[in-house]
């Protein structure tokens, strides 16, 4: 299980959820509402992601740092060093282009 902590508006953070959920390889995303902050209507979420283990994880785990870049989000945390190796290969692969 990866855990996201993102600070943006509702509506953004569910799109996001939901794109996630249709990923290929991924078994289930649960959305955790945290506490709201001063600069309304930003809220804090963690975004809870269960990959299947039949799939390539690295693969699953780059198109959701895909989503992340597309996302119009204040703040991204995330605490994993497969993750933090899927958001390098990303933002080297717009470098490239």
């Amino acid at each position: 299980m990866y855990t996201l902590k993102i600070v943006s508006d509702r509506e953004a953070l569910y799109q996001f959820a939901s794109y996630v959920r249709v990923v290929q390889g991924v078994g289930d995303v649960y959305v955790e509402v945290g506490e709201p902050l001063y600069e309304h209507p930003l809220m804090k979420f963690y975004v809870h992601i269960k990959l299947e283990e039949t799939y390539e994880q690295q693969k699953a785990l780059q198109e959701i740092a895909r989503l992340v870049e597309l996302g119009r989000f204040t703040y991204v945390h995330y605490r994993n060093d497969e993750i933090e190796e899927a958001f390098e290969a990303v933002k080297y692969e717009s470098f490239k282009k």
